[in-house]
């Protein structure tokens, strides 16, 4: 009787707006981001692939929500983590290019965390999120090791964190990345052994005159199988957590940091452009007590809106305007956002339910020694991601009248975002 009384209050109370949609008996919660190197949404099979190449993700999915146009703020990792860690553009914070660092004076997450109690851990194999580069403050404990595989990443993280208190854990995992070779366990359960593509082949830059369909497709398959082992790994972080008892109660995040071209666009590899093979990447959260369970969300999000999330979480303490929107507000309705923006040198892309346009001031290309060149070259492209998800019909010249809309609404929504800055950032030090 007392339980039932008490549903019925609660209902009320809900009703009433008393009690937001977002509360939890659990006021601070175990917080863990996995970020997945070089993995495309259309790839996994929680997003409609023919393979299950990520089993464990995709299960965790079914206990969150998962957002079917998540997007990098970039096309490689540097601009896409730094935009992740904090809420900010990849053109604002310089970090644009490889071998840019963080402004010295922003502000990171696991910095505002770790005033608000949390212990913070970072364990990393990358080329770019580095202590080098700035994104080691505010952790505890953090390592960016470029010699071992996501499963010792993630052995190292279970091995290094204290769950007697509440903890941040950012792990990236990069077996994805760019090279295509799976442990021995993995290799073969995809690609056909008697391929004449040598594995050393797949770790070089191509155009397609270099490739026939079959040798496309052992590449293809060398991928997908890189993913199922970053998958392997991840299974066995969601089974620590739940060792521990602490997956229920845990605000976990798994994102891709860009994606991977796969000579769809003529690359192998990653950084030439804002189409949706770069940028459009796995993007799923399981709440505490499993809030939202099953849920499934069309409206675009970024990487961008991953502070801001935690923030509400939280109650994150910060005088930052963030460009993100917190999914809270994006999985209630509550949000007025029409679209997310993306970026790389020379280019702004934003994206919106339906359209996507591309505003190109230059190029990335290579040239015949296969090294990267920017062409000058003013374009605009316009893709109806409904009809045609691999943006291969520019419909620019068509639809003038969309790309002014758009273009309007993306250096509105810039000007507006740069304009409240209440921490200038100096891209060159403090």
């Amino acid at each position: 009787m007392e339980i039932r009384k008490s549903l019925i209050i609660a209902a009320l109370l809900l009703l009433t707006g008393v009690i937001h949609l977002g509360s939890y008996s659990v006021d601070r919660p175990n917080i863990a981001i996995i970020t997945l190197e070089s993995t495309r949404a259309d790839h996994l099979p929680c997003y409609g692939y023919h393979r299950d190449t990520m089993p464990n993700v995709c299960r965790v999915a079914q206990d969150g929500v998962t957002f079917e146009n998540g997007y990098s703020s970039g096309a490689f990792t540097l601009p896409s983590i730094s935009s992740m860690h904090t809420s900010k553009y990849p053109k604002e914070l310089g970090t644009l290019s490889p071998g840019d660092t963080l402004p010295k004076n922003v502000s990171l997450l696991a910095e505002s965390l770790k005033k608000e109690g949390y212990n913070t851990y970072g364990v990393v194999h990358t080329y770019h999120p580095t202590e080098k580069i700035g994104f080691s403050k505010g952790f505890d404990y953090y390592e960016d090791n470029n010699s071992i595989d996501s499963v010792q990443t993630v052995r190292k993280a279970t091995n290094t964190i204290n769950t007697s208190s509440e903890f941040f854990a950012w792990i990236h995992l990069v077996d994805p990345h760019q090279g295509y070779s799976a442990p021995e366990n993995f290799s073969g359960t995809f690609a056909h052994q008697n391929s004449t593509v040598s594995a050393d082949q797949t770790a070089k830059e191509f155009t397609r005159e270099n490739l026939s369909e079959e040798e496309i497709q052992y590449i293809r398959d060398r991928y997908d199988e890189e993913l199922l082992y970053a998958d392997y790994a991840f299974g066995k972080f969601i089974k620590w957590l739940k060792d521990k008892e602490e997956y229920q109660d845990s605000l976990i995040i798994i994102v891709g940091d860009h994606g991977e071209d796969l000579m769809e666009h003529g690359h192998i590899g990653h950084g030439f452009s804002l189409r949706d093979v770069y940028t459009h990447v796995p993007f799923i959260v399981k709440f505490p007590e499993n809030r939202y369970a099953n849920t499934k969300v069309q409206k675009p999000v970024s990487l961008v809106d991953i502070l801001p999330t935690i923030k509400d979480r939280v109650d994150i303490e910060s005088s930052t305007f963030y460009r993100g929107t917190s999914l809270y507000e994006i999985i209630e309705g509550k949000s007025s956002r029409k679209g997310i923006i993306t970026q790389m040198v020379g280019k702004n892309a934003f994206v919106t339910s339906k359209w996507k346009l591309i505003d190109q001031e230059k190029d990335l290309t290579l040239n015949s020694k296969g090294e990267h060149v920017l062409l000058n070259k003013s374009e605009k492209k316009l893709f109806n991601l409904d009809k045609d998800r691999l943006e291969r019909k520019n419909l620019a010249e068509q639809k003038p009248e969309i790309v002014q809309y758009l273009q309007k609404r993306m250096y509105q929504r810039l000007e507006r975002d740069l304009n409240n800055t209440y921490e200038r950032i100096d891209p060159y030090g403090g």
